[in-house]
């Protein structure tokens, strides 16, 4: 039997398009499971995924010593679903026979199994892309493509309690927020949007969720200060990796920038209202057919530029009326 590694991607958002390949990679390797080597903010996203066994969580200060590690335990081949040259440099210092990656920023020396990456194939939908690193034969149709995380029954459990413990009143559904984005403000709908939408939806009766980092916080209290203290729950940098998983599922609605939480949702199963400005929903939309995606329709759009140089307009073409719109049809599906 061949021992597997995956080299997970380092954003949240990747690591969850790429599970349909590690779902089938999973599946090719049968009771041997395959293991996965990645950031703590990725690596952890696997630790109930049904055929991984063990998950490696790249620590860069120790990085000689997980390396080392890596080695000890005698894998035989390596998925790397990163493009850099460094983790290629890592998994042929772990001593990793087969090392399978795609052909790109000067790696190919490093690499035993080199695949091609031309226009066509980062053009892919990066569900798609990840699954292209894959052997032809395996990837014949019918081939699930849908993301999926898995949250274990003590994390559903506190989680629960969690928001009951502060929902004292009858509220109709949970609707979650996660106004940040890492790569950077050029993703994020304005503030104040958010905060006419988290009241509307308040004043419906809805319970409110606020999901972030701790730089959020302050932005999270702005977002649901027109809503009943007893009617929201700001968790800016109160959750973990696990907590933040657990705690989506449990939401009826995400009110979203494309981000890592984006895909969560969508792996766990719950519909989002997600704005596309600066980015392309044709590239790393989310999958599931329940998502209501708001894509600008500008002349930048799309720019992938972290900041931007201009004003906006991409975020200022998806206002509230039409996001409020998508919500309530969203909540109106899950009540039916």
């Amino acid at each position: 039997m061949v021992k597997t590694l995956i080299r997970l991607p380092n954003w949240i958002g990747d690591a969850v398009m790429a599970t349909p390949a590690v779902r089938l990679l999973a599946e090719r390797c049968g009771e041997e499971g395959i293991s996965i080597w990645g950031p703590p903010q990725t690596a952890g996203l696997f630790h109930h995924f049904p055929g991984v066994s063990r998950v490696f969580e790249l620590d860069e200060k120790k990085e000689p010593a997980r390396i080392e590690e890596i080695r000890s335990s005698g894998y035989d081949r390596v998925f790397l679903l990163t493009n850099s040259y460094s983790t290629a440099k890592a998994a042929k210092q772990a001593g990793i026979a087969e090392r399978i990656g795609y052909r790109r920023q000067w790696r190919g020396p490093l690499l035993t199994r080199p695949v091609p990456c031309g226009p066509r194939t980062r053009a892919l939908h990066m569900v798609d892309y990840y699954l292209h690193l894959l052997p032809k034969e395996w990837r014949r149709p019918p081939l699930d493509r849908q993301p999926s995380l898995y949250c274990s029954e003590e994390d559903l459990e506190a989680c629960r309690k969690r928001i009951e413990t502060q929902r004292k009143s009858v509220a109709d559904k949970n609707v979650a927020f996660t106004p940040g984005a890492a790569f950077g403000t050029a993703k994020q709908w304005f503030p104040e949007n958010y905060r006419a939408l988290a009241s509307a939806l308040g004043k419906e009766g809805h319970f409110l969720v606020l999901f972030g980092s701790e730089n959020d916080r302050e932005l999270g209290d702005f977002i649901l200060g027109d809503a009943p203290k007893d009617g929201r729950l700001n968790l800016a940098g109160k959750t973990n990796l696990r907590e933040l998983m657990a705690t989506i599922s449990l939401c009826d609605c995400l009110v979203t920038n494309d981000s890592g939480p984006m895909h969560i949702a969508d792996a766990v199963g719950t519909p989002a209202v997600a704005f596309f400005g600066s980015t392309d929903s044709n590239w790393t939309g989310p999958q599931a057919t329940h998502h209501r995606v708001l894509q600008a329709d500008v002349a930048c759009n799309p720019c992938f530029l972290r900041e931007c140089p201009l004003n906006r307009e991409c975020m200022m073409s998806l206002g509230v009326p039409s996001a409020l719109e998508a919500v309530r049809a969203i909540l109106t599906d899950s009540a039916r």
